[in-house]
């Protein structure tokens, strides 16, 4: 029983990473009310909605980047080779994105994937154009935050996080107040914030990240592969729910266009999803909580998990 006890150290790891998963997904639900309030504002959320679904399975696989470098990473010598695959493997898939937002058979690849008329898919391609680079920028982010988080430092990555935050309120709020285009809006709006949690994260990886000179024993990009993919794969797999789920949407509307009845079950869902999200982003904390406790505090973890589980189990069943 002293482990049900003695969980407040956990809490106070955990507390800050929490609110990391509000703050990451408050951004997406002032995004959608911020595109209320333009014209068309319900078709302009159903378009958004769909590029978001082309642009999650590309990016899922750096959401793993933090147990990456929280695992693999005991000292410099550990930071040169896992950040070298990292960059790698974020470059990678930048290339892969770039590909299907800036030509022509990545346009044909997402008409082919939803039932949609030229101008949305137009407005498709070109929220996906402004994500491109997010998906380099976020892996960064993540990456340092999984060392921020081995050095126990979860406030610092919920700073990152709430920077980012208050940089998109800011865009947000400067494009409603001079009007702006829409797209523009949302598309610097998925930018500039990863941008500042990038800038911010190089700080604390130089003045926050203490490491040892040594490391592990000659670390290969062959374990750090073998380590990654089953991650990156498994976070892929359930993200491709998404378009899916978006494709089937698309088919029973209208097959010419967008009609009424498929922006708006389109639009609920996006903000359907970005409530859920946050208690499912909540658990999924819990990987950052075993990877930087269980091996030396087992009892204590297994505790705290309970202990978690049950209270958003409770506080799901209130707010449902």
């Amino acid at each position: 029983m002293h482990g049900w006890k003695d969980t407040s150290e956990i809490w106070r790891f955990y507390g800050p990473l929490a609110v990391v998963s509000v703050l990451f997904l408050s951004g997406r639900l002032f995004q959608n009310f911020a595109l209320l309030n333009f014209p068309d504002g319900v078709r302009q959320i159903a378009t958004f909605t769909l590029a978001s679904s082309v642009f999650f399975p590309c990016m899922s696989a750096v959401n793993f980047f933090p147990q990456l470098s929280n695992t693999l990473i005991k000292g410099k010598r550990d930071l040169n080779t896992v950040g070298v695959f990292a960059l790698i493997t974020c470059s990678g898939l930048s290339v892969v994105f770039w590909s299907l937002a800036w030509t022509g058979w990545g346009t044909r690849v997402i008409g082919g994937l939803f039932t949609i008329s030229d101008q949305v898919l137009g407005d498709i391609v070109y929220y996906l154009r402004w994500y491109s680079p997010v998906v380099f920028l976020t892996g960064l982010v993540n990456f340092v935050s999984g060392l921020l988080m081995q050095c126990h430092r979860t406030g610092w990555v919920s700073g990152l996080r709430g920077a980012s935050l208050v940089t998109l309120i800011l865009v947000l709020a400067a494009g409603l107040f001079w009007d702006l285009e829409a797209r523009l809006v949302i598309g610097i709006s998925c930018v500039l914030p990863e941008l500042v949690a990038v800038i911010l994260g190089l700080w604390c990886l130089r003045n926050r990240v203490k490491l040892p000179a040594g490391g592990s024993a000659r670390i290969s990009y062959r374990e750090i592969w073998c380590f990654f993919w089953p991650l990156a794969l498994t976070t892929m797999m359930f993200t491709l729910s998404r378009p899916i789920i978006n494709q089937l949407v698309t088919v029973a509307g209208k097959r010419e266009a967008i009609s009424d009845w498929t922006e708006e079950v389109l639009a609920a869902l996006a903000v359907a999803f970005g409530f859920a999200m946050i208690f499912q982003m909540m658990i999924n904390q819990l990987r950052n909580v075993y990877v930087t406790f269980a091996l030396e505090r087992p009892s204590e973890t297994r505790a705290f998990a309970v202990q978690l589980i049950v209270g958003l189990t409770v506080l799901m069943l209130f707010v449902g």
